[in-house]
């Protein structure tokens, strides 16, 4: 399973996440707004009675920004033992690439080997693979967690 992906689309790109991060996969849905929270925090939603913080891919990816649609689906993943979701336009599927349709983004992007884990190609498309610690990094986490927790307060 190293090398198999959710695969999803933002602005026409075509982006993957390991597998093993994805908890699950919603359509589009209705999420509570934070308005007092960090930009990266879009909103809660709640799912079993937990409150989930929703956090703004396109803003991290600087895409342009823009109104669901009931097309896009609500992804929720998870890194070092905290779950959040994200919006994508459309959700590809899952797929396995051998390991010589994938590469080390070091070796095409130096400059973007911070973020970008790997690339491989999908359909005559790049794929850009992200690791979800990488995506939403460390010093965005304490932030994030305060305003989920004083929204869940109230």
């Amino acid at each position: 399973m190293a090398n198999t992906f959710l695969l999803f689309t933002l602005e026409g790109h075509c982006f993957g996440v390991g597998i093993d991060e994805i908890v699950r996969v919603y359509p589009a849905l209705e999420i509570d707004e934070i308005s007092d929270g960090p930009a990266l925090l879009s909103g809660l939603f709640t799912v079993a009675g937990k409150k989930i913080p929703v956090l703004d891919l396109r803003q991290r990816l600087q895409l342009p920004k823009r109104l669901i649609t009931p097309d896009d689906v609500l992804v929720v993943g998870e890194s070092d033992a905290v779950e959040f979701a994200f919006f994508a336009d459309s959700l590809i599927g899952v797929h396995s690439f051998s390991d010589t349709e994938i590469c080390d983004s070091q070796k095409v992007y130096p400059e973007l080997a911070g973020h970008i884990s790997r690339l491989a190609e999908f359909s005559g498309k790049t794929v850009w693979v992200y690791t979800l610690a990488r995506l939403f990094a460390e010093p965005d986490f304490p932030a994030l967690m305060a305003a989920v927790a004083k929204a869940g307060n109230r």
